[in-house]
């Protein structure tokens, strides 16, 4: 994933650019978020990506303003709706379970695939979660890797997270996503 040049040649090069965003909101005294793992994620390919494009500046403000909203939103929802486990598709590089504080207990789910799995797990593999953190590959587009994916979430209430993701799935997967029980 860090080879190549400093143009995004494939969807998993947007988690670097995403990372490398976070990353560059972080260094900003008055940045928007913290993320310290960001910018292992990113890389110097993620770092390179970030910033060929054109007023990038404002875009990384834009992901800080999204993450630490966000952040927010999830620390609250799974604390006011009882939440139990969080499952999060095309999860990314996301690193909320390592810097959010969350219930110890809370089940994390992370669905990606696994390629990314493997360059995040690599990447984190000294730092400890908050919570209870698992790790899905799947396609989502698939729909028995679909339907596998929500039974591992079980039957405790479920915090679905789609950040990012489903712009870049056909219309029948989010619509298949969006029916889910």
């Amino acid at each position: 994933m860090e080879s190549g040049p400093a143009e995004i040649a494939h969807v998993s090069d947007t988690a670097l650019m995403t990372a490398a965003c976070r990353a560059m909101e972080t260094a900003r005294p008055d940045g928007l978020t913290s993320d310290p793992f960001a910018a292992r994620l990113a890389g110097e390919r993620g770092m390179a990506i970030a910033r060929q494009i054109p007023d990038f500046d404002r875009m990384c403000f834009g992901m800080g303003v999204r993450t630490r909203f966000l952040d927010g939103l999830v620390v609250e929802t799974i604390a006011e709706q009882d939440i139990g486990t969080v499952l999060n598709l095309g999860a990314g590089l996301d690193t909320r379970p390592w810097r959010l504080q969350l219930p110890a207990a809370l089940r994390w789910i992370e669905v990606d695939l696994a390629p990314m799995l493997a360059y995040k797990t690599n990447l984190m593999a000294d730092a400890q979660p908050h919570c209870l953190l698992e790790c899905i590959a799947a396609d989502v587009t698939d729909p028995d890797m679909r339907d596998a994916v929500f039974a591992a979430a079980g039957d405790a209430p479920v915090l679905l997270i789609t950040e990012g993701l489903l712009m870049y799935l056909p219309a029948e997967a989010v619509d298949s996503l969006a029916a889910q029980p």
